[in-house]
């Protein structure tokens, strides 16, 4: 087996063999990740959720959101159970999930190979991950590179850095990743295909965008 995805769900077994009780790991499943160099995709995102709109509540109505159907709008920034308290139990399920984010951390630490995905419809999946494995103990370096060199190189494509010679669509931000990693959500501008376009672009469609020389 090449590869590996989540830590907890989607197991048939009824039970988690990567996880006991609590969302808690051993050395054990660590060292099967790192002795065996098999790929992790862990798939734990509901801590960096609740503490992303707890920073940026206005968050849940970025027009970016609007290209999605209404119910994975309300997914998306969970609030697909519109229930009294609903941020409440997001952010006390938040303290114990980051403990299967742990298991990442240490089977990275141990030499494993972690990537940042997600198996949803919802790309701004990838943001509530980024901020969960940071919660978890990963260092801003790590994490950026576990979305974009990691990832590259597991599937052997020629991308994931800026190098000369290299594929290079782009994400322009407003601010630094690496001094606060939910800065990544913060794009302004992508360079796909040799071509420039705005948010504003992207939302609406409009494909008659600035060809970059």
């Amino acid at each position: 087996m090449d590869a590996t995805k989540h830590v907890g769900a989607t197991s048939r077994r009824a039970y988690s063999p990567k996880q006991a009780t609590l969302q808690r790991s051993y050395e054990d499943v660590v060292q099967i990740f790192a002795q065996s160099q098999c790929c992790l995709t862990p798939t734990v995102s509901g801590p960096g959720l609740a503490k992303l709109f707890e920073m940026e509540p206005q968050m849940r109505d970025d027009p970016r959101f609007s290209i999605y159907t209404h119910w994975l709008q309300r997914y998306a920034t969970g609030r697909l159970r519109n229930v009294p308290g609903e941020s409440t139990v997001l952010g006390s399920l938040a303290a114990v999930r980051v403990e299967s984010a742990k298991l990442a951390v240490g089977a990275m630490h141990a030499g494993a190979k972690i990537v940042v995905g997600t198996d949803t419809p919802n790309s701004f999946a990838l943001h509530r991950k980024l901020e969960t494995y940071i919660m978890a103990g990963m260092t801003l370096w790590e994490a950026l590179r576990a979305a974009t060199v990691t990832p590259a190189e597991e599937l052997d494509f020629d991308a994931g850095s800026i190098e000369p010679g290299k594929l290079a669509d782009l994400d322009i931000v407003d601010g630094n990743p690496l001094e606060d990693i939910a800065d990544a959500h913060k794009i302004k501008e992508v360079i796909a295909n040799g071509r420039l376009y705005t948010g504003e672009d992207l939302i609406s469609g409009n494909t008659q965008s600035s060809v970059m020389h």
